[in-house]
């Protein structure tokens, strides 16, 4: 690998890893929130909501922005509502910070578009999307030692927000020091780019993407009930298997592209799929000590699943609209993960083993309907 690839590879990398640790920080301070400023669990759920409404404002500008503007543009967006979002975040004020997290979920929809689209215009033998992923799980193991690291210490959490600044400055520097070209959409008009994102092939990918996304997110949010329900464990103790979880994620994802290399992209989501619904079967099924093996197995399986699934996405889709697909993509994603995951908690309550029914099947049906759209297995 050349200096230079390299470079562009370990400057997208930390831009990725700070938007993992601005976007994983609110969950790991909830409590200290609710905490704070005296709320009930039930009000404190209007904070993911002002989450969820900037990523999915901030992807709907981003497919215009990026197809008209370009990556640069979406990048500099970013870091200004990443300035901005951080500074109303510091302020110990509820509404303040409220507006606070909505534009740091703003700058996930914005930064994290316009990084995907620059990283798959590398060449093609550069794009470990496995890696580009592993660097936002990083960023999610390193968040929660961070509010840890000052909430033990007896600050006040906008201590988080204010020590970001020194991220923040450092990321703004290394994209002002390497300058990136900037990829836009050229010669498309509105009716041209709304027919290229329609494609039926793109539509699908995405929406498997999606779905398969908010399975993952199932799995890590409900896998505690059913081990509060069924194995009578209370949350230190799930916390750590949850802990052990990430960690073999997150090195799977790390050191995944191996695997996708050695199996072919296609057959690596198909097989990863299947091996997936098995493990997580057995998990459902066996006492816990051999539950847990299973859990860290399915960590394991779904590790490379989101980075094969996007760089295929990002294989098919034409150079000229690669921005806009991503910024759809990340919209399906928002807008599927904010519907499916509250569904199968419904289910949840009602019956663990039906809720977990619900999340294997986009695996499932990725597993049945992928050849079919993508016949070609690629190889990189």
């Amino acid at each position: 690998m050349n200096k230079e690839i390299l470079l562009k590879k370990s400057v997208i990398f930390s831009g990725v890893f700070f938007i993992a640790l601005l976007l994983n920080t609110f969950p790991a301070l909830m409590t200290e929130f609710q905490s704070f400023f005296s709320m009930s669990v039930g009000k404190s759920g209007i904070i993911p909501f002002f989450s969820s409404a900037g990523t999915i404002s901030a992807n709907i500008i981003a497919i215009y922005l990026l197809a008209k503007k370009g990556t640069k543009v979406g990048l500099k967006a970013g870091f200004f509502t990443a300035f901005l979002g951080l500074s109303l975040a510091s302020y110990l004020n509820f509404y303040s910070l409220l507006a606070g997290i909505f534009f740091l979920s703003m700058t996930f929809g914005l930064i994290m578009t316009s990084l995907a689209t620059t990283y798959s215009h590398l060449p093609l033998k550069h794009q470990n999307f496995s890696m580009y992923h592993a660097f936002f799980g990083i960023g999610g193991l390193v968040a929660p030692f961070v509010v840890k690291y000052f909430l033990s210490r007896g600050y006040t959490y906008n201590y988080v927000y204010l020590s970001y600044f020194s991220v923040f400055f450092i990321v703004v520097l290394l994209f002002y020091l390497n300058p990136f070209e900037n990829y836009k959409t050229e010669g498309y008009s509105f009716a041209d780019l709304k027919k290229a994102l329609l494609e039926k092939r793109i539509v699908v990918l995405v929406f498997l993407l999606a779905f398969y996304a908010a399975s993952e997110m199932s799995v890590v949010v409900w896998t505690g009930n059913f081990y509060k329900s069924v194995h009578k464990i209370g949350i230190e103790k799930y916390s750590m298997v949850l802990s052990l979880f990430w960690l073999v994620f997150t090195i799977s994802r790390f050191f995944g592209n191996w695997k996708i290399m050695k199996l072919g992209v296609v057959r690596n989501i198909r097989l990863m799929s299947v091996l997936t619904v098995m493990v997580i079967i057995l998990m459902l099924t066996l006492p816990f000590k051999y539950s847990v093996i299973f859990f860290g197995l399915t960590a394991f399986f779904m590790a490379t699943l989101f980075p094969s699934l996007h760089f295929l996405i990002n294989y098919v889709a034409d150079d000229n609209i690669k921005g806009p697909v991503n910024g759809f993509l990340f919209l399906a994603v928002s807008i599927v993960g904010m519907f499916f995951v509250p569904v199968v908690g419904v289910v949840a309550g009602l019956n663990i083993f039906y809720a977990f029914g619900i999340i294997l099947l986009p695996f499932v049906i990725q597993a049945i309907l992928l050849p079919v759209v993508c016949k070609e297995n690629v190889k990189v």
